[in-house]
């Protein structure tokens, strides 16, 4: 819409827009520019209105042939989506054993007793918790985009919850054991097992076998580890080499350069991917019987640097961390000798002070001055005098929002909004608004049980076919007719209409949805998405 200022008429001041409806270009005239201005914004308000009901009927339009879309169609769509290559395959891999079992079922029709089904079938085959709750995962976010693109009305397993396998916490080899593997390895598995534990890397084709010869600074005694995609910083990161590995190394170079190898880590010159077969021979040489993984060198270098006192900020950018959370929280393996220097160090009950604080008696101070109250999760101007204030410190430097938010993760306390970013806000929002839009659906249609919806698809097609034809077949209405005691022909009626009624009151519903989510894309702050309510209802006709 535009306004425009012609002088030579009786009226000079025009409002030029087009109608959404039909497109046409529409002309009004004003005496005054205050009188157009009022009109322009009242007739933006009502054309936004009316694009909104327009979207909503072409989603609807095309959520009438939802019921046809299977789990099949899901996936394919899913995994078509997906752009890295490497994600896509990982992707089709677990989600094959889904496809191969409901690949052909209706993807609305999809139950949690399905997926209960699913996951006891996979722990008959041997499949980890870990693995099949992927492979179960994987299914609900496939339907979650499916509901965004109007493939489904809403995602079936949307409440299906996954029972967390227990985090196992690593073992590291010892030094002893280290010397053992490193002096019954192969070739390339004694670099593997050297590096591993002077750099901390990961172990696999990520980042330490990737590893180049011209990543290798001899002369400086530093290399540049390739960094694995999802640590913080992709292109590498410098890793200082120790001096009882320099002379090693040195040894490596030369023999390596001589067949022209580019690969610290190589077999016979050839770049390694795998060293499994090679390391189990190893640890059997070793006479090691316990379970140690080529990974447990990483957790070795983490938790024996730590034990010597190394700096945890500077342990964490070695092993390519974002942060030292990860360190403390899955990494540190404290030998002996530190668990009764800590538990000695500790007050006991007999000590002065009680160091155990409670969570409403916690309010953290960061660098720049300002208070944060664990308890409200939220900043606050003074600290109430029932709590006390805890300087935040990173690394001997007051540390600031980041940290602070950092430290409420690692603690397990609530994180307010204030310290959320705007995608994290807007994501929580998205999941209220299909949450309530799910809510609304099942209390607008108390009459329409969960496994009634299961073959409403096949009632509505033979009470469809049957209207048009009565000499069709109708497998299902049939003996739920007899049943009722009431003839085909009515009951054939009811189910329309009931049909009719069900995908009104859920397009309407969809269509708010969408309108909602389309407010919360156009949010630009974290007020403007806490401003967004949705709240779902019907107009007269619909209820």
């Amino acid at each position: 819409m535009a306004i425009i200022h012609k002088a030579i008429k009786s009226k000079p001041w025009i409002v030029r827009y087009k109608e959404p409806w039909s497109g046409k270009a529409r002309t009004r005239s004003f005496l005054t520019q205050a009188e157009a201005k009022a009109f322009d914004e009242a007739q933006s308000q009502v054309f936004d209105r009316e694009r909104a009901i327009i979207k909503a009927t072409k989603r609807r339009r095309k959520l009438q042939a939802a019921p046809s879309i299977t789990v099949a169609d899901v996936i394919d769509r899913y995994l078509d989506s997906l752009t890295n290559l490497r994600t896509r395959k990982s992707c089709a891999h677990h989600l094959k054993s889904i496809r191969d079992i409901y690949g052909e079922r209706k993807a609305h029709c999809m139950t949690l007793e399905d997926m209960d089904a699913f996951l006891k079938v996979q722990r008959e085959r041997g499949v980890g918790r870990t693995t099949a709750n992927r492979r179960a995962g994987l299914l609900r976010t496939a339907c979650n985009h499916a509901v965004r693109w109007g493939l489904l009305s809403s995602n079936p397993l949307a409440s299906m919850r996954l029972a967390a396998q227990p985090r196992q916490t690593p073992d590291p080899p010892t030094l002893h054991e280290a010397k053992l593997i490193y002096n019954s390895a192969s070739e390339h598995v004694k670099r593997v097992v050297l590096l591993g534990l002077a750099t901390g890397a990961r172990i696999g084709p990520s980042e330490l076998f990737r590893l180049r010869w011209s990543d290798v600074d001899l002369e400086h005694a530093v290399l540049r580890m390739p960094q694995a995609a999802k640590g913080a910083r992709a292109e590498g990161r410098a890793v200082p080499i120790r001096r009882d590995v320099l002379d090693q190394l040195q040894s490596w170079s030369i023999q390596d350069a001589a067949i022209q190898c580019p690969w610290v880590i190589n077999y016979h010159g050839k770049s390694v991917r795998n060293i499994g077969h090679a390391w189990r021979k190893a640890l059997q040489r070793a006479g090691i019987e316990r379970r140690i993984r080529p990974y447990d060198l990483r957790h070795a270098f983490a938790s024996h640097s730590l034990d010597a006192g190394a700096d945890l900020k500077s342990v964490a950018d070695i092993m390519g961390h974002a942060d030292e959370a990860m360190i403390v929280r899955f990494y540190r393996h404290t030998n002996p000798e530190s668990l009764r220097a800590a538990t000695e160090a500790a007050p006991g009950l007999s000590s002065k002070e009680n160091i155990h604080m409670e969570l409403n008696e916690i309010v953290y101070k960061i660098n720049d001055g300002r208070l944060w109250d664990v308890e409200e999760a939220k900043y606050v101007t003074e600290a109430p005098a029932s709590k006390q204030v805890i300087a935040l410190y990173s690394n001997g430097k007051p540390g600031g929002e980041d940290y602070l938010k950092r430290t409420l993760v690692f603690y397990g306390y609530t994180v307010g909004p204030e310290l959320k970013t705007l995608d994290e806000v807007k994501a929580e929002k998205l999941a209220e608004i299909n949450e309530k839009c799910d809510a609304a659906l099942k209390a607008m249609t108390p009459t329409y049980p969960d496994r009634e919806l299961l073959t409403f698809d096949q009632q509505k097609q033979e009470a469809l076919a049957y209207t048009s034809d009565p000499s069709s077949a109708c497998p299902l209405l049939s003996p739920l007719a007899a049943a009722r005691g009431v003839s085909l022909e009515l009951l054939c009626q009811k189910v329309i209409a009931k049909a009719t009624a069900f995908s009104n009151i859920s397009g309407t519903l969809i269509g708010q949805r969408q309108a909602y989510e389309d407010q919360l894309d156009l949010c630009e702050t974290k007020d403007a998405v806490a401003a967004i309510q949705p709240v779902y209802t019907l107009s007269e006709g619909d209820a």
